[in-house]
């Protein structure tokens, strides 16, 4: 699903032609970036737009806003505080111009026609993936309803996540764009963390609990866990998030536990009593001590196996 930027005024744009000779902007996908900086997609030159005012990406129906700027960028007259998922018909001021924010969401959106050497932003054309529309007219079922009598998809999915449509303002695109990004945001984390949890098992010398294996935790990459997850059961996929995170809640519990107790001991077994129980006067005292640091089970060593041990003690238990 295209995003068309048209620009409604155009104030801000070099040589402050009007908004009406400006094709609109249609992106595939990708980033774009709005503000004044010369790599910018979307060059104006207004003195309150920001070098890197903003940018624009995604794909699809998820289309995130980001403001970067001192000045401020608004849609539907707010101020921006966070992260904003575009809505079709949206419109963006940046400075003294006002962009006009639609999603083609037609299967045979109008071609892209070849641009001038400079296209109408003053920039190179083809830049950022864009291409430029002479007169493209939004399709009359933008934005529209589901159809009467079809499945409430986002009801489902408020539903699934607790929620019911009273609680919900959003139109159905972006609760859907939003959950979508959110949920890939989320799964994204648990991979990472998984990986680091799979690393420290590796350093440690720590044999899998099996789980792991027939689990989430073995998903290589964000786009491996989405699609398991989309293809169970309901239950089954929220059972299986739940596992992975209550492994990784031992995993982080385990380690601390097991980094202080065996902290502890690698120092015990460094103290200057230990040290000097064998030793006579300080001198001796100092070489058993360097002896002992630089023996294959000196500190660091006596610290990992500690640590290995409480480790395996801690999520076996």
């Amino acid at each position: 699903m295209p995003l068309i930027l048209a620009v409604r005024n155009s104030q801000g744009l070099p040589g402050g032609s009007p908004g009406a000779g400006i094709a609109p902007l249609r992106i595939e996908r990708g980033e774009v970036v709005i503000g004044r900086g010369a790599g910018a997609d979307l060059l104006l030159s207004s003195p309150a737009v920001s070098r890197r005012h903003c940018t624009i990406s995604g794909e699809g129906a998820a289309w995130r806003l980001v403001d970067s700027s001192t000045g401020g960028t608004f849609v539907n007259g707010q101020r921006l505080s966070a992260p904003y998922f575009l809505r079709n018909g949206d419109v963006v001021r940046v400075g003294d111009t006002e962009i006009a924010a639609m999603l083609d969401s037609s299967a045979s959106a109008a071609p892209a026609v070849q641009p001038a050497a400079r296209d109408g932003w003053g920039r190179p054309a083809g830049q950022a993936g864009a291409t430029q529309l002479a007169g493209t007219q939004a399709p009359s079922g933008w934005g529209a309803p589901p159809a009467a009598g079809g499945p409430d998809l986002v009801g489902v999915l408020l539903q699934a996540a607790g929620l019911s449509r009273g609680q919900v303002g959003a139109a159905d695109q972006q609760v859907l764009a939003v959950a979508g990004a959110a949920l890939r945001a989320s799964l994204a984390g648990l991979v990472r963390l998984a990986q680091d949890r799979r690393k420290a098992r590796e350093d440690l010398a720590i044999a899998g609990n099996g789980t792991e294996v027939a689990g989430l935790a073995s998903a290589g990459s964000v786009e491996e866990l989405l699609l398991r997850l989309l293809a169970a059961q309901p239950g089954e996929a929220a059972a299986q998030v739940d596992a992975l995170c209550r492994d990784l809640d031992a995993h982080q519990r385990a380690m601390l536990g097991a980094m202080q107790e065996s902290f502890h001991r690698a120092l015990d077994q460094f103290s200057p009593k230990a040290i000097k129980h064998n030793a006579r006067g300080d001198a001796e005292a100092w070489k058993a001590y360097e002896r002992a640091f630089d023996a294959k089970d000196g500190f660091v060593e006596t610290f990992a196996q500690a640590l290995a041990r409480r480790y395996a003690e801690a999520v076996n238990s």
